[in-house]
This record gives structure tokens, sequence and C-alpha cells, in this order.
């Protein structure tokens, strides 16, 4: 399939600290799961070479949330 079916970022004002404490716990049981520890550590680094943590903070932060979803959508439109 050419289109995208689903276009998500997590950390969003919606989301609770119980559920991003669970989502954070099904996803470490989910990589564990189904990835190798070679591919996790993979992974892993991508996620670090991408700033996915300070990505997550700029999107959950009341101060920088605006501004960030604003870079988000010129950087990659409105889809």
């Amino acid at each position: 399939m050419d289109s995208g079916v689903a276009d998500y970022e997590g950390g969003g004002f919606s989301e609770t600290k119980e559920n991003l404490k669970r989502s954070k716990e099904e996803h470490k049981k989910i990589t564990a799961l189904y990835m190798s520890k070679g591919e996790l550590l993979r992974y892993k680094a991508i996620l670090l070479c991408t700033l996915a943590p300070l990505r997550t903070r700029l999107a959950q932060s009341r101060t920088f949330s605006g501004l960030y979803h604003k870079l988000t959508t010129a950087l990659y439109g409105k889809r």
C-alpha cells in the first residue's frame, strides 16, 4: 500500500502518567519478545541518534510543545 494507514506521534497532553508507564512497560515486553539482543541494541541506538527522547520531551512540554508541533508540521507537512 502506497499510502499511510496511520500517522501518530506520542507525547500529547492527553497521555496520563499511568498510561505512559503502561505503554513503556508494554513496549519493553514487545521489543524483548520480538527482537534479538542485537536488534534491540541497534533499535535503541537509532532512537538515540534521532533524538527520540528529546523529541518526546519537547512534544510533552507545556512551554515548547506548540513550537515543536509547528516545526514538525512545517517539516513533514500536513498529511
